[in-house]
């Protein structure tokens, strides 16, 4: 089962000019391996951002694999071109953030607020390409594989960062609070907003503290991860489309 979405024209010269993020909550269920998907014996759960042209890149796109570790359970993700792979610490659901950038034109995935895979270039978009065209889901019918997608939401505009958000994640609440008490009391990289230093001093303390309590509750909160599971083996796509736009946010179920 395949789903799409596409940008209009404003809006994909809103992520041409200033970037644009993607943010995927997925659980992934199946025991295969990026062998197999290059061999093409399976086709892969997956994501795909697509442009017909974009800063001085021309079509390009950036698309992410996603499968089960068959040793461990996690889930393990590739970047498909690019080559890049990387899994995850556990298994269930994880939330996935990629961000392109307008200034180096490339992207950065992250992995539950970490960063996991930096300098993503995509790759030509050839057939896909489109003013800004979404898919996800199973690249073909019939598929192998079972993913549970919670949301899909895609921001363009501005990328800079919310004050107080430390995680990216677009709100700032526990999770960023959580990230100033993992590191009190510690020197670390000026300005390292993972590591707890929204102030720039290099340290973690009451000044950090202070930037996430002034800002508390700003941006939208994340989709809860309480979904249904499906009972066939098939892909099943809950939540939101969020097309975010300078001033409001749009919303389609």
């Amino acid at each position: 089962m395949l789903f799409r979405a596409f940008l209009t024209p404003a809006q994909h010269d809103d992520a041409e000019a200033n970037g644009w993020r993607v943010t995927l909550n997925l659980r992934v269920d199946d025991a295969l391996t990026p062998s197999e998907w290059d061999a093409g014996i399976v086709e892969p759960v997956y994501f795909d951002m697509a442009f017909s042209d974009i800063g001085t890149l021309g079509d390009r796109r950036w698309r992410l694999r996603f499968s089960e570790d068959p040793a461990t359970g996690n889930a393990v993700v590739q970047v498909q071109d690019d080559g890049q792979t990387v899994m995850t610490d556990s298994d269930g659901y994880h939330e996935y953030v990629l961000q392109w950038d307008p200034a180096t034109e490339e992207a950065t995935l992250t992995i539950d607020g970490a960063i996991a895979l930096t300098g993503l270039n995509g790759s030509g978009a050839g057939s896909w390409a489109a003013d800004g065209r979404l898919d996800w889901g199973l690249s073909s019918s019939p598929g192998t594989g079972q993913g549970y997608f919670n949301h899909v939401k895609l921001e363009v505009a501005s990328l800079e960062p919310m004050s107080g958000d430390l995680n990216g994640d677009g709100f700032v609440g526990g999770d960023d609070l959580d990230i100033v008490r993992s590191f009190w009391g510690q020197d670390v990289t000026e300005g390292d907003l993972l590591s707890g230093d929204p102030s720039g001093d290099g340290f973690v303390g009451g000044d950090d503290l202070d930037i996430v309590r002034a800002n508390w509750g700003d941006g939208m909160p994340p989709a809860p991860v309480d979904v249904p599971e499906p009972i066939t083996r098939a892909l099943v796509a809950a939540g939101l489309i969020v097309i975010a736009v300078p001033c409001r946010a749009l919303r389609r179920r």
